[in-house]
C-alpha cells in the first residue's frame, strides 16, 4: 500500500502555503502526475506519495534562497529527461 501524505499535511508540515505548491506545480518543481485525487468522506481531497514529495518539497525550500526557482525548475527538468533517456 502507498504512503500517501495530504495536501493539508504537506502545507502543516512544510510551512508552505497553498499559493506557493501551486505556483510551484505550475513551475514544474512538482509534477501534475503527482498531485493524487482521492474522494473522502469529506469531499475530494489531494495526496501525495510520501517518497516522492518529501524530498522534493525539502529541495525546494533548502535551494530556494540561493538558486531562482526558474533556474532549479530547469536542473529538474534536465534531471527527469536524463532519467527517461530523452
Amino acid at each position: 500500500m502507498e504512503d500517501l501524505i495530504s495536501k493539508k499535511e504537506v502545507l502543516e508540515q512544510y510551512g508552505i502555503s497553498y499559493g506557493a505548491l501551486y505556483r510551484w506545480k505550475r513551475m514544474g518543481l512538482i509534477p501534475e502526475a503527482w498531485f493524487i485525487r482521492k474522494s473522502t468522506t469529506t469531499g475530494q481531497e489531494t495526496f501525495f506519495r510520501r517518497d516522492q514529495i518529501c524530498p522534493r518539497l525539502e529541495l525546494i525550500l533548502s535551494r530556494r534562497d540561493g538558486t531562482s526557482l526558474e533556474k532549479l525548475a530547469g536542473e529538474l527538468a534536465e534531471l527527469f529527461y536524463e532519467e527517461v533517456g530523452l
